[in-house]
């Protein structure tokens, strides 16, 4: 994947995990499964809870690495762009 797909997907995942609707039910979900294991009168449905959880969980670093990928990615641009015209100053 290249460099400059890497910042598009840093942006997406940027306004996905700011977007107003996704954390309106992102939260209902979070909130929801704590009340499920809260209430639950079984063992199984704690440990579906909990395992909803981790998934959603595994989610969110799955978005931040993607966002921080992004992010060194956007460095590394900016950088080779400093140095490619700090060498060649016609070619920029």
């Amino acid at each position: 994947m290249s460099k400059e797909d890497q910042v598009r997907r840093m942006h997406a995942a940027d306004r996905l995990l700011k977007h107003e609707i996704f954390v309106e039910a992102w939260d209902e979900l979070r909130k929801t499964l704590r009340t499920v294991m809260e209430t639950a009168k079984t063992d199984e449905a704690t440990l579906k809870a909990k395992t909803m959880l981790g998934l959603m969980a595994d989610l969110r670093s799955h978005w931040e690495r993607v966002m921080a990928d992004g992010k060194i990615a956007a460095e590394d641009i900016h950088r080779e762009k400093v140095e490619k015209k700090s060498r060649w100053p016609w070619a920029a």
